[in-house]
């Protein structure tokens, strides 16, 4: 709550990294490193770095004033496991999630797609609430050096590569 300075915490608890989904603190998460929330201000996108995941949070506001945050994991349906993953993300054989490689920023856009940022490349997850989301490539494998973080405008996508000191646009269609 800017507006009154006040501080609320709304998912996760500080010092005692893991992956474990959940509300409010007893969700977990490792080295959390990029934020993104949606329109309405009620989902938030985590990259989740040192558990190589992202992670939404459904965000309510609770009767006095403060906030709490539901975890989970962005995951696949078994079924949907070989349409659904590009190679680049893999998926935890035993959990149902999409592994990415230390993600380190995400955004959401208008249609609460997840846009993420990972060691290897960039790429997007289109309907990631629903029973298969897809993940598809945004630049292919090894076309970024060191891609650090990634804005939307519309429909296309700006990836900022610290390694080759250049910012890559992506259209999507």
């Amino acid at each position: 709550d800017v507006a009154r300075g006040r501080v609320w915490l709304v998912a996760g608890r500080p010092g005692d990294p893991e992956l474990r989904d959940g509300t409010g603190d007893a969700a977990r998460f490792a080295s959390p490193s990029g934020i993104a929330i949606n329109t309405r201000g009620d989902l938030l996108a985590v990259a989740d770095t040192g558990n190589d995941r992202v992670r939404l949070v459904r965000v309510r506001r609770l009767e006095d004033g403060g906030v709490v945050g539901q975890v989970s994991t962005l995951g696949v349906a078994s079924s949907a496991k070989t349409a659904a993953v590009e190679k680049w993300a893999e998926v935890d054989k035993q959990e149902d999630e999409i592994a990415f490689d230390a993600p380190r920023s995400v955004s959401i856009d208008g249609v609460e797609n997840v846009y993420v940022v990972d060691a290897r490349t960039a790429a997007v997850v289109t309907r990631p609430e629903e029973r298969m989301p897809v993940v598809v490539a945004l630049a292919e494998e090894g076309s970024l050096g060191q891609a650090v973080s990634l804005t939307l405008e519309g429909t296309r996508a700006l990836v900022l590569d610290a390694a080759a000191a250049r910012i890559e646009d992506s259209v999507r269609e």
